[in-house]
């Protein structure tokens, strides 16, 4: 049509030109213009010729490549068609179509929850099965759902998809007819309809069919795909019963590097996994699971939950087959569970062949290993290794290991097994939730191999199980591998860190196992096992090899090694997987064997998974074990502004909590000489094992000797001489490698008298002194003294070579990681004490008559009558002080002449009379080194029973003092030399192979001593050469206190100070009201109440924070004070209280009212997930000038507007620190999305300035105004009544009574808790309760907005003394009190304020 009308304009344009030439000829003639016209007219025309012949030439061309293009298309779209329908992708049907091919959907054969099945047939003669989605979201979700699955996916046991159509709100999907309907009416009985069911084989190859069809859903497509619903429903059989899987409306498509997705709950009740269930997310093990309870069922023939009726009482109930077949199997009654059909038929004829069918053993345990991402995966290896036989190579290839890192300082490193079938991934997501910032966890995953108790199907397990009984075969080759990819895990911890393993079910095995080879020394094949543990932990599992057991830990350091180990086992009594008779047998063996740090936990309600009791209990006893400790500095004083810390507040690790930037770790172990485990006394005196009781069998013993017959309970005797225990070596030798270990020297009540009797000297009742029971061994402890006893080899103690040894050189070489030699170090030390006691105290203090020992020599009382005084063993103690610098930086350590070289230590002192133990710790500093000391923290107490005969014991008390000054001036009477060391310094000093080699040459010493070889008894010489490169310093060892003092420091108290107080120690400090001291208390009330208008001014413009100059005639004043003595003693708490802050004059002010001012922000701390504090400074000479309840004005700038002038934002906010802080201001912020402001302060850094102006006053404040202050607050409105609590609980002489009601989203957005209850239980006048309107399980508060019963309930009723403050956001303000007027003015009572009574004179609106 376009051409026609060219063609045609093109010829009219022709015929114009020709006319104009032919006009012209006549008029013009032939004149010049005539040619001109006619040249450009002819000139015109052969362009338009032109133009025809090239565009008639084009559309030739496009013509022929049209015609060619439409051939070819046509071509495409033929084979485009071929190729789909080869392929199998669905075709989009007509509803026309498919009505006429179900006959107007008229024969049903199947019925859903999401639609009906129909029977059709297509034109082209094929049988069909149409699906009808019925039901509008759920159909059109699940519509949706099934065509993405299916048509993406083809495999010969996946039901194939024809097609599809959607028309409106009718949506079919057409399947490839199976002409055997579904799997359960072949496999439960009364359901065929014709008779019959599926033989014994072919319910096998349907297992393998459903295998194969799970495996390529699951691992083989692009995509991977959750079926979500496997059920005998969804499972169709062929013409030749073979499987094919159907209905994929639940299907859930998963990205590859997905491991789980968290879904709402889809699928049929009794075929859910139990993950569904818990929160965690469902993975592809889901559909395994769900296979299982399907092969169960195929095995039974029966419902996996039927109801079933009692025949006695007529009842129904429901009844859970999987647990029926866990019995059935446990008591090996196999064929109780098969299909009485198919052995009636003889289809099965024994249990062996039953138990050859592995994916249904398969089945039985993977439902029973039920614990989160528990269940195996199914490949397509999985489904062929059926029948497959035990003769397969071990798999020994490790899979992925994952690792959860400390989130505090590092102090242990614990490997954690996973169960059988599971991998180290989940295990690690738990793990990760743990209350336990100090622990590493490494979480492997086992390899996977055939386990013979699943008839060779393979899983992930660290050893092969063939029996879940006692008499079962252990693999000894698998447990050493297993064992030794653990060491290695462990192997490149640091020297310093503590190592555990842990596990649960068959990884609880392989840690039990573990813990065998570090008693033993070996593994199971004989290789030494190189690993130091310190904490093992089994989890619902059992111990391998226990019967192997017997007789192999026979040797003193294999003793030693295995009462020295905790181990943790935990079991619960439901456990229906590895019975709860396993793990207390296993406890058992462990104990047996000299274990004697088991610990057994049972659980009634606990079935094979972990629940939150039993976390909390491993939590609990691992923080112990390995001396894990969190601590928080909460004291701090109101005149100090250097960091104090309290080791007193610590945090319990299952509780959250905001201020973690303050939390430190601290790894005290045990002090050499506490943790005695002998007690001094018994609950009863009558008991057997009393001091009066055993003194009394003693008494009767002893002329029996040495034909007594055994008593019961035992005596055995430690011998002293000048000091030393008798002790004895063992282990190490000439060709060792191994550390000698020491041993205290007990010896008979047979010996001991023959050992006095060596001198002359006959053993008494007197002579031995009471040292407390083992109960376990039917034992008595005694101490002796023998100091006439010449030193050297004690000879004729049975074969033992055994000496006196100095009790430091024991302490030196005491390993402090085995709890066995720290145990008797600290018998050593308790009987050394008690022994040096007797010495100094043999004569009576008042008469100098004898003192005679009485209770067993627990106390002595003078042999005078007429006196009778008693004594009682005390000790003497000792302030140990650690002092550190402002800047928290450097530590003060001293030397003493009586050092060894290198040596440097704490300060020291003793406590005088009259003193506390802070005044003793800033006294002594000040003695020894001229350093004067502020704040004072304890840290720990350790006995230290080693000093000269003058004090028979020492008490060390550590604490941490905070210097005030920095220059050194020695005493050197007192100390050789003191110096400020810093903290790098230090830490290298802390060298741990210093100490060990230390130990082992002490230790070695002993054995030469004993020997005979070694005479010397001291090692102080010995320090010196412990390393092959010497240090510029070492510290004392882990033994002494101040070794915990300066590592605690080190490694612990890393935060930076700051001057003024760092802000986040705001957050949890509460200062007590303070007293106010007679003078200054007078003098405030005398300025109040004076009744000359100017005396006030005139007396504080002479007073310059407590000091100055009067002026005043000493006439004048002493009438004054003798006019107003009389006033000040009968007044009472009617006269007002003076700020401090207020009596000073002449003070600069910090903020301008008028003016904009910059202040800089100097520290910030997160109080919650969208609020901060930020900490401002200033001038510390100046005042502040902040009024109670003030605001400022903080403004920021936006730009600049149209006239080039900058844009400001401008809004108010409450300081909530103390108007009378020195130097800086505090304030909170709640950080908005969308707000200006608070998004400009959370874009502030440190050393970046804030525009403030201000104070702006909003509540005038007075002491004692109101009897009763009832607050409201919600979120950051919390700040202007911080600002009036703050004031009221300061001042001692304010007596009103205060009640906020505090209003949050949820607990983790409460502000400032910590302070507030720290307030609340600081001063009986102030009360807080909170709401939150999103609680959470353990919340224990108020729910819901503020309503009248909680205004009833917290705030004071109506009244003139009462009033109301509030603030909080404009929706909580309409609700509780309604907003401001217009005008900001208070505007009227409304909401519930008024519906209670209140009016306007007793509410104030922040």
């Amino acid at each position: 049509m376009e051409d026609k009308k060219a063609n045609i304009i093109a010829t009219l344009t022709i015929l114009s030109l020709l006319l104009v030439i032919i006009a012209a000829r006549v008029y013009l003639k032939l004149s010049k213009p005539f040619y001109l016209l006619a040249g450009v007219d002819i000139s015109l025309i052969l362009a338009v010729f032109c133009f025809l012949v090239i565009r008639s030439r084009y559309n030739r061309e496009r013509k022929n490549l049209e015609s060619r293009y439409i051939s070819e298309g046509r071509e495409l779209r033929i084979e485009y068609s071929f190729l789909r329908k080869v392929a199998g992708v669905p075709t989009k049907f007509k509803l026309e179509d498919l009505e006429e091919a179900t006959d107007g959907f008229r024969v049903q054969i199947g019925k859903g929850g999401s639609g009906s099945v129909f029977k059709g047939v297509l034109k082209d003669g094929s049988q069909v099965a149409v699906k009808r989605i019925e039901g509008e979201e759920k159909g059109e979700r699940e519509f949706r759902s099934e065509v993405a699955a299916i048509a993406s996916v083809q495999h010969k046991n996946l039901v194939r998809l024809y097609g599809y159509s959607s028309v409106n709100r009718y949506r079919f999907l057409v399947y490839e007819y199976i002409p055997n309907s579904s799997l359960d009416v072949w496999i439960f009985p009364g359901k065929r309809r014709l008779g019959g069911c599926l033989t014994w084989d072919q319910r096998y190859q349907v297992a393998i069919d459903v295998a194969k069809a799970l495996s390529y859903l699951h691992n083989d497509c692009r995509s991977k795909i959750l079926h979500l619903d496997v059920k005998p429903e969804n499972i169709l059989l062929d013409e030749d019963y073979r499987a094919v899987v159907t209905d994929f409306g639940l299907s859930k498509l998963v990205a590859r590097d997905e491991s789980r997705v968290v879904t709402e709950i889809r699928g049929t009740c009794g075929y859910l996994a139990p993950e569904w269930l818990l929160e965690h997310g469902i993975s592809e093990k889901s559909d395994v699971y769900s296979y299982g309870i399907v092969l169960l069922e195929m095995i039974g023939g029966r419902r996996s939950i039927t109801r079933v009726e009692n025949k006695r009482t007529k009842k129904k109930k429901l009844e859970y087959f999987p647990r029926i077949v866990n019995q059935k199997m446990r008591e090996r009654r196999v064929m109780e569970i098969v299909d009485q059909r198919l052995i009636e038929a003889k289809e099965v004829g024994d249990e062996g062949q039953v138990m050859k069918l592995t994916l249904p053993s398969y089945s039985l345990r993977v439902l029973l290993l039920h614990s989160i991402a528990c269940h195996p995966t199914m490949s397509l290896s999985g489904a062929a290794a059926v029948g497959s036989s035990r003769n397969l190579k071990r798999a020994v290839e490790f899979g992925k290991t994952h690792v959860v890192r400390p989130k505090g300082k590092h102090q242990a490193t614990i490997v954690w097994l996973h169960g059988l079938g599971d991998n180290g991934s989940s295990w690690s997501q738990i793990l990760e939730t743990l209350p336990l910032p100090n622990i590493k966890w490494i979480c492997p995953t086992a390899p996977s191999q055939p386990i013979s108790l699943f008839g060779g199907f393979p899983s992930t397990a660290w050893f092969d199980v063939v029996d879940l009984t006692e008499n079962g075969p252990d693999d000894v080759e698998g447990l050493d591998v297993a064992a030794a990819h653990v060491a290695n895990l462990l192997a490149n911890e640091p020297a310093d860190i503590k190592l555990g393993v842990g596990g649960f079910s068959m990884g609880a095995g392989t840690s039990l196992y573990s813990a065998t080879c570090f008693a033993l020394g070996k593994y199971g094949n004989g290789n030494p096992y190189p690993i130091n543990l310190s904490a093992v932990i089994g989890l619902s599992g059992w111990l391998p090899c226990a019967k192997a057991l017997t007789g192999k830990l026979e040797e003193e350091q294999i003793k030693n090694r295995a009462a020295s180990l905790p181990i943790l086992v935990c079991h619960g009594k439901g456990d229906d997987v590895v019975p709860f008779k396993f793990g207390e047998k296993s406890s058992q063996a462990l104990l047996s064997h000299g274990f004697k740090k088991t610990t057994f936990k049972a659980y009634g309600a606990l079935g094979h998974y972990t629940i939150p009791q039993e976390t909390e209990d491993v939590c609990a006893w691992l923080t112990s074990t390995l001396g894990l400790e969190e601590m928080l500095a909460l004291f701090l004083s109101s005149s100090s502004s250097y960091l104090t810390l309290s080791r007193s507040v610590t945090l319990h690790l299952s509780r959250r909590t905001t201020l973690s930037s303050l939390t430190m770790s601290t790894n005290l172990r045990t002090h050499a000489y506490a943790g005695n485990p002998l007690k001094s006394k018994t609950p009863k005196s009558t008991d057997t094992f009393s001091p009066s009781s055993a003194f009394e069998s003693l008494k009767a013993l002893i002329p029996q000797i040495p034909n007594h017959p055994a008593p019961s309970p035992d005596f055995k005797v430690l011998p002293f001489s000048k000091g030393r225990p008798l002790v004895f070596s063992s282990g190490g030798g000439d060709a060792s490698t191994t550390t000698p270990i020491w041993h205290l020297g007990w010896i008979s009540l047979s010996d001991c008298k023959g050992m006095l009797a060596s001198r002359g000297v006959d053993l008494d009742e007197n002579s031995l002194v009471y040292l407390g029971p083992k109960v376990e061994e039917d034992l008595v402890c005694w101490a002796v003294d023998v100091s006439e006893e010449e030193d050297g080899v004690v000879s004729g103690l049975e074969s033992r070579k055994l000496c006196f040894v100095e009790l430091r050189t024991l302490m030196v070489a005491a390993d402090w990681v085995d709890q066995r030699a720290m145990d008797e170090l600290a018998i050593a030390g308790h009987a050394r004490a008690l022994l040096e006691w007797h010495n100094v105290s043999r004569f009576c203090g008042s008469c100098g008559s004898a003192n005679v020992p009485k209770e067993a020599g627990r106390r002595k009382q003078c042999s005078n009558k007429a006196c009778g005084k008693r004594v009682y063993p005390r000790v003497d103690p000792v302030v140990i002080m650690l002092v550190i610098d402002r800047e928290n930086d450097r530590a003060l350590l001293s030397r003493q002449s009586r050092y060894v070289p290198r040596m440097w230590s704490c300060l020291a002192g003793f406590i005088e009379p009259g003193e506390s133990l802070e005044e003793a710790v800033r006294r002594e500093t000040w003695e020894e080194t001229g350093i004067e000391v502020g704040d004072v923290v304890y840290h720990s107490s350790q006995p230290w029973p080693v000093g000269p005969s003058s004090m028979p014991c020492q008490l060390m008390l550590g604490f941490f003092a905070f210097a005030n000054t920095l220059d050194i001036n020695v005493d050197k009477e007192e100390l050789e030399d003191a110096q400020w060391h810093s903290r790098e310094d230090v830490k290298k000093a802390l060298a741990f192979a210093e100490y060990r080699k230390a130990q082992r040459t002490a230790a070695s010493k002993i054995e030469q001593i004993c020997k005979g070889v070694e005479k010397s008894k001291s090692l102080t010489t010995d320090f010196n050469v412990e390393s092959g490169e010497l240090a510029p310093m070492f510290i004392p060892g882990p033994f002494a206190i101040a070794h915990h003092l300066i590592s605690t420091w080190v490694w612990s108290l890393t935060h930076k100070v700051l001057n003024p107080l760092p802000l986040r120690y705001y957050l949890c400090y509460s200062p007590p009201r303070s007293e106010p001291t007679m003078a200054t208390s007078f003098f405030r009330r005398l300025a109040r109440s004076a009744p000359i208008a100017a005396f006030p001014a005139a007396l504080r413009s002479q007073i310059k924070s407590g000091h100055g100059t009067f002026r005043f005639s000493a006439g004048a004043i002493a009438a004054l004070s003798g006019g107003f003595s009389c006033y000040y003693l009968t007044s009472g708490n009617n006269l007002a209280y003076l700020d401090q802050a207020k009596e000073e004059t002449g003070l600069k002010t910090a903020l301008n009212p008028d003016k904009w001012l910059e202040f800089k922000l100097q520290d910030t701390a997160t109080v919650s997930h969208n609020t901060k504090l930020f900490r401002f400074s200033f001038d510390p000479s100046a005042n502040l000038g902040l009024h109670v309840a003030s605001c400022l004005l903080t403004r920021a700038p936006l730009g600049y507007n149209a006239e080039g002038k900058t844009k400001y934002v401008v809004r108010p906010y409450t300081p909530i620190s103390d108007p009378e802080a020195k130097g800086y201001f505090d304030l909170l912020i709640k950080v908005y999305p969308d707000g200006k402001m608070s998004q400009h302060f959370a874009s502030l850094k440190p050393g970046d300035v804030l525009e403030v102006k201000g104070p702006i006053e909003k509540f005038k404040y007075s002491p004692n105004m109101k009897k009763h202050i009832g607050m409201i607050a919600g979120g950051s409105g919390i700040t202007p009544m911080l600002q009036v609590i703050d004031t009221i609980v300061k001042n001692p002489e304010d007596n009103t009574k205060i009640t906020l009601l505090y209003a949050n989203v949820s607990p983790d957005d409460i502000l400032l808790k910590q302070k507030l209850d720290a307030l609340q239980a600081n001063h009986p006048n102030l009360k807080v309760f909170y709401t939150v309107d999103n609680p959470t399980k353990n919340w224990k508060g108020g729910v819901g907005y503020v309503s009248k019963d909680m205004a009833l309930k917290g705030l004071p009723l109506p009244a003139d003394d009462t009033l109301i403050l509030v603030c909080g956001p404009p929706g909580m303000m309409e609700h509780v009190s309604g907003g401001k007027a217009p005008d900001w003015s208070q505007g009227e009572v409304k909401g519930i304020l008024k519906e209670l009574g209140f009016t306007e004179q007793m509410v104030f609106k922040f």
